[in-house]
């Protein structure tokens, strides 16, 4: 009876169990793809590099926006200061006062504007970027609450502002900003719709603008203003924008892979080239899940 019952063990069992170890030793330890090993590691590592562009067309867009609602903002208050003069009685009051409801009413429906129409932008991005705003918006909600705060988007954008004792505030003030462009409920907060409308006017700036962002990311980076930055300058400068998984070897690969050599040091037009390769490399893989 004994050696009846040692073979259901030894068949549902003990072999099964070998046969699982020698399997996993054998992929793992001796039939390991190097080559697809690295791969795989550097497109991890070149997505990182778009997160960052990401962050860096977002800050440039509403840099842009900012500038242009400061002309329109000095335009409109010369001509309010022609009619209404620069008097302090009772009436002027008023009229201030009615001035700054209807700028309240005017930004809400600016906000729900934009709102819709970047709503629609996003729809319009393939899979593949949909799920990158998704990683950036769990990213952002650090609390999972379901609403990112200025407090919060200032962490990711304060080290695109130079090294200054205000960089904080003026942080919390880009933070503010990006809200309120798609703020149309007031809130206050980003909810995924609005980071979805948010991403859908940002990243469809065009490539002038991207290498204008890049220039002035260029001048972050070069902290010696030498002109041209170094591997160990990239390195440091992403591992501070909190990319720790960076390391000065993948940067080193990336710009082998991207011109074909081996590069110690990097000017402006080189670095900007370098970039914008990284973001249409998101580009061609959108096509490629739109042809297939």
């Amino acid at each position: 009876v004994l050696c009846w019952v040692e073979w259901p063990i030894m068949i549902f069992f003990l072999v099964p169990q070998v046969v699982r170890r020698l399997t996993i030793r054998n992929s793992v330890g001796v039939k390991a793809d190097i080559a697809l090993i690295r791969n795989v590691s550097l497109d991890a590592k070149e997505g990182l590099l778009r997160y960052h562009i990401r962050l860096l067309q977002m800050f440039g867009y509403i840099q842009r926006d900012k500038l242009k609602s400061a002309m329109g903002q000095g335009m409109k208050k010369r001509l309010w200061m022609a009619v209404s003069g620069r008097g302090n009685n009772e009436g002027h009051i008023r009229r201030i006062c009615s001035q700054n409801l209807l700028k309240a009413a005017v930004k809400n429906a600016n906000a729900e504007r934009d709102f819709k129409d970047g709503l629609k932008r996003y729809k319009a991005l393939p899979s593949a970027e949909r799920h990158g705003v998704h990683h950036i918006y769990a990213t952002w909600d650090i609390d999972c609450d379901g609403g990112v705060s200025r407090e919060e988007l200032a962490k990711q954008f304060v080290h695109l502002i130079p090294s200054c004792e205000d960089a904080w505030d003026r942080a919390l003030e880009v933070g503010e900003q990006l809200i309120s462009k798609v703020d149309y409920d007031m809130s206050r907060e980003l909810t995924w719709e609005k980071c979805c409308a948010l991403m859908g006017l940002t990243l469809c700036g065009t490539v002038e603008e991207l290498e204008e962002d890049l220039a002035d990311m260029f001048e972050l980076i070069d902290d010696d203003d030498s002109g041209e930055i170094s591997l160990s300058e990239m390195t440091m400068w992403f591992r501070k924008m909190g990319s720790d998984g960076i390391e000065e070897g993948d940067i080193s690969s990336l710009l082998f892979k991207h011109f074909g050599a081996g590069r110690p040091s990097l000017s402006r037009a080189d670095f900007q080239e370098f970039m914008v390769n990284i973001r249409a490399g998101l580009e061609d893989a959108r096509q490629d899940g739109d042809h297939q």
